[in-house]
């Protein structure tokens, strides 16, 4: 690559995200994104620092959430005492998340780690097995919330208990 190209295939610059969660190894993470891409053409993700993360969809006839709880926070770049209580809100395309989640089926990797950054982005690190393979980067654009009610809407519907991984028909 010539210098002059290097522009173009650099990473672009991103804030520090809110939540960075390492999502599970097994594939019934992507196995239920998959599923909520043939109900909605959204989903809405809803993460904690605390390890907990929700997926939404709905229609006008039925509202789906799915819980994962357990799972591992990542503090890397981040202060553990200043975002140990933080929450982020995004609304994806689920079709475009369904997509990068085939890594789970292709690829041998050590963790996916999901970073969740407000009112900006999507990105998912698949950190390669070996590790001297790399790491895989995928830069996921999201949904604009139409209002704050909206995100406070999509939060108390991914509030209430958490199950592990179970899928609940409202």
């Amino acid at each position: 690559m010539r210098a002059s190209e290097y522009e173009y295939y650099r990473p672009p610059d991103v804030p520090q995200p809110q939540v960075q969660l390492e999502l599970p190894n097994s594939k019934g993470f992507k196995n239920v994104v998959d599923r909520l891409k043939n109900i909605a053409r959204n989903v809405y993700l809803c993460g904690d620092m605390a390890g907990s993360l929700t997926l939404r969809t709905e229609t006008e006839s039925v509202c789906i959430k799915t819980f994962f709880t357990s799972l591992a926070p990542r503090f890397e770049s981040l202060e553990e005492e200043d975002c140990s209580g933080n929450k982020c809100v995004l609304k994806v395309d689920s079709k475009k998340l369904a997509m990068v989640l085939h890594a789970y089926n292709f690829l041998r990797f050590n963790a996916i780690i999901m970073c969740m950054i407000k009112d900006h982005s999507l990105i998912l690190h698949v950190l390669l097995e070996p590790a001297a393979n790399g790491t895989l980067t995928f830069y996921l654009p999201i949904v604009p919330l139409i209002n704050e009610g909206e995100e406070e809407d999509a939060e108390d519907a991914a509030g209430g208990g958490y199950g592990n991984g179970n899928m609940e028909d409202e």
